[in-house]
């Protein structure tokens, strides 16, 4: 799959057997109220990543605790939503389950960790960013216990380096 841009960030290229755009599927059609991620990577054969961007965050404006408590709440639906209708996806609950690849159809999902990853752009500075994952991690707690599953807050550089962004 071609490079594409997401927040002022240009994710990939990926293979096309290792990338699902839920954001723009079928699957989110007709789902008022849904929220998703950008997209899911299956990075290895047990790894299931579920990637958010944002160009801006709270973090950017100290203070606005008001603004932090929605961002949060923002982004632990967007991963909650994103798993149960990619789930119902592949159990062909819904319209679009034919746009997963096979590759994910496929897999061993008793084997899977899923990961939600929530890249920012900017935000040089970690020590936010590990206070965000903190964060998130409570407000995901049930979702983690149930499905095993572990939370990543990365910076553009940190991306970077993970391959997520050129």
């Amino acid at each position: 799959m071609d490079a594409f841009v997401e927040s002022e960030m240009t994710f990939g290229p990926f293979r096309d057997e290792c990338i699902f755009r839920i954001e723009k599927s079928k699957l989110l059609q007709k789902c008022d109220g849904v929220k998703t991620v950008e997209f899911v990577w299956r990075k290895k054969a047990n790894d299931m990543r579920f990637v958010e961007a944002k160009k801006s965050s709270p973090l950017n404006t100290p203070g606005n605790e008001t603004n932090y408590e929605t961002f949060l709440t923002e982004i632990s639906t967007k991963f909650v939503d994103s798993l149960n209708l990619y789930i119902a996806g592949l159990l062909e609950r819904r319209t679009g389950h034919e746009e997963i690849p096979t590759a994910f159809r496929e897999a061993d999902y008793s084997k899977m960790i899923f990961k939600f990853v929530l890249i920012l752009k900017g935000h040089e500075r970690l020590e936010p960013l590990v206070g965000l994952k903190t964060d998130l991690e409570k407000r995901l707690k049930g979702n983690r216990r149930i499905w095993n599953s572990e939370v990543f807050v990365l910076n553009e550089q940190m991306a970077r380096d993970a391959r997520y962004i050129n």
